[in-house]
């Protein structure tokens, strides 16, 4: 049986009608997913690599004989494990293109309640991208704007729980907080990988109200879908205003404290420095030297969790951070709607977006 691309992610549903069984190859993956779905190949990169060998080679049929002989031994695990994910709830299988192979996987698994997608990957991520103008059409959109360290993305989740306001945090979905220091030591996701998310998150909410952070077209290595970006141009900004002391604490937990737990201090301590020293060109060279140095001084312990031992932030913000976005938002010229702190900030929010 198969299902069409827009029947499982009905627009406006909240949640998709089936959970994606990805039976493609982990490199095939890796360029490109679709959310809510669970990769479970039903041949490996080398085996596959083998298959298509023998296919340029002899043809099809030869092809398909290698396949079963290369799983034989394996095939039963990777049935069952299929089953397993099936078991937990409504499944559709998916390969790249509808074709063999989520045909095979949805044979071995041998239940008529479990779909195959038609034109798979390939027509699933075609229908998400195309219905991204129209989702964004149908919500108002509203910028969360502020210096760095002002706390926009913390405010984001604070509202994101209400039903009619879907907060996206493009920061998150790329996997990277999109500054010089933005990268959280893990890789980002695919290009395509994080326009899905994007874009099937749209699809799928039935918010008539949309918060975007105002980020620049690029985050790390991912570009933003030019019509979100559109968004972010035009959309009237709720200015997150909180002082230079605050910002400061909110980059100590946000960049020094999140790496150092996730990687240790040494690590956190060593991308720090490194990422200080690249801009170079772009602060005076005593400002960088300075920062690198109080970098290296802090011990690993009660100091490095002192927002206070570590002084080369408050420069980095009124140096850099903060003359850059003063351009971008003047160069933009875009309507502000609210400025405050950010309880201030999410009270509006709460008030005139939400409970209106």
């Amino acid at each position: 049986m198969l299902i069409e691309p827009h029947t499982l992610y009905p627009a406006g549903a909240n949640v998709p009608a089936f959970r994606l069984l990805d039976v493609r190859a982990g490199i095939e993956v890796a360029r490109g997913a679709m959310p809510f779905s669970v990769h479970a190949p039903i041949l490996t990169d080398e085996e596959r690599h083998e298959v298509g060998i023998r296919y340029k080679r002899v043809g099809q049929e030869e092809a398909v004989a290698l396949g079963y002989d290369l799983t034989d031994a394996v095939m039963p695990q990777r049935i069952a494990a299929w089953r397993a994910v099936c078991d937990t709830g409504p499944t559709a299988v998916m390969c790249w293109r509808g074709g063999m192979r989520s045909k095979l996987a949805a044979q071995f698994i041998g239940r008529e309640d479990v779909p195959r997608v038609s034109g798979g990957y390939k027509a699933l991520r075609n229908y998400v991208m195309s219905q991204l103008a129209t989702s964004l059409a149908e919500k108002e959109s509203y910028v969360i704007g502020g210096m760095t360290g002002s706390g926009k993305t913390a405010l984001l989740h604070e509202v994101a729980g209400h039903s009619d306001v879907l907060a996206l945090d493009l920061e998150g979905e790329a996997k990277h907080r999109g500054s010089a220091f933005g990268s959280l030591l893990e890789p980002q996701s695919a290009q395509a990988t994080f326009e899905n998310s994007l874009a099937t998150k749209l699809l799928l909410s039935s918010a008539s109200v949309l918060l975007l952070e105002d980020e620049s077209r690029n985050i790390g290595k991912r570009q933003l879908p030019e019509s979100i970006y559109r968004e972010i141009e035009k959309g009237p900004l709720i200015l997150v205003e909180e002082s230079v002391p605050s910002r400061v604490q909110q980059i100590h937990r946000d960049y020094v404290l999140s790496l150092s737990d996730a990687h240790g201090v040494a690590a956190a301590k060593a991308y720090l420095k490194e990422s200080l020293l690249k801009l170079r060109k772009r602060l005076s060279s005593d400002v960088v030297e300075r920062g690198a140095k109080n970098l290296e001084e802090i011990s690993a312990g009660s100091a490095w969790r002192d927002p206070a031992v570590h002084a080369w932030i408050a420069p980095l913000l009124t140096e850099y951070y903060d003359p850059l976005y003063r351009k971008g938002l003047k160069t933009m010229n875009r309507p502000v709607i609210f400025r405050g702190s950010r309880e201030e900030c999410r009270a509006w929010i709460t008030q005139s977006l939400v409970n209106r």
